[in-house]
């Protein structure tokens, strides 16, 4: 085997000055990297960031625009609470309105053939019918079928009178509200 010995002729402190400057070449060189990545990350970190910073501006352009269409809308909102509160009156209004005409066409349609109303009086709460009829019976007949009608409830006979052939009679009771519109 060979050896190989290696005389180094130059003096330890030249040595040591040309360690130093590869060294310090290497140095420069890592410093240099380092700043260059470093300065790439920041320009990518910046560059991010003002791309975030567009996203934002344009989130809050939309969001503007979506809180003035929806001011619009609250407009909506109170008229539409302004509209529930007037059907509830009409609703209220409606259930306590009585349908004359129906009320009449039905009164017409039950009266037995011998019964003849004199005079009918009503309001919104209470009727009271004035008649004759040829018997009791045709009055009590009268009653009943009153009693069936939907527009009527707590339905009596008020008053009653024979005289000779003809039976005078007074009936009387309460309207339904909203009954059969």
């Amino acid at each position: 085997m060979a050896t190989t010995i290696n005389i180094n002729l130059i003096p330890p402190a030249v040595r040591q000055k040309r360690e130093t400057e590869k060294n310090l070449v290497v140095l420069g060189l890592v410093a240099l990297v380092a700043v260059v990545i470093i300065g790439l990350l920041y320009s990518v970190t910046m560059v991010s960031v003002r791309n975030e910073e567009t996203k934002l501006e344009n989130l809050k352009a939309e969001n503007a625009i979506l809180e003035a269409q929806i001011a619009q809308f609250k407009s909506f909102e109170e008229k539409k609470s302004q509209l529930n509160a007037l059907e509830g009156l009409y609703n209220q209004a409606a259930a306590s309105k009585v349908s004359w005409y129906r009320m009449l066409l039905q009164l017409a349609l039950v009266a037995p053939d011998t019964i003849s109303l004199v005079n009918f009086n009503a309001d919104t709460q209470t009727f009271q019918i004035d008649g004759e009829a040829r018997s009791t019976i045709d009055v009590a007949t009268w009653l009943v079928r009153l009693e069936d009608l939907p527009f009527f409830e707590q339905v009596w006979l008020d008053n009653l009178s024979v005289s000779g052939k003809t039976v005078k009679f007074t009936v009387k009771g309460n309207v339904k509200a909203g009954g059969a519109q």
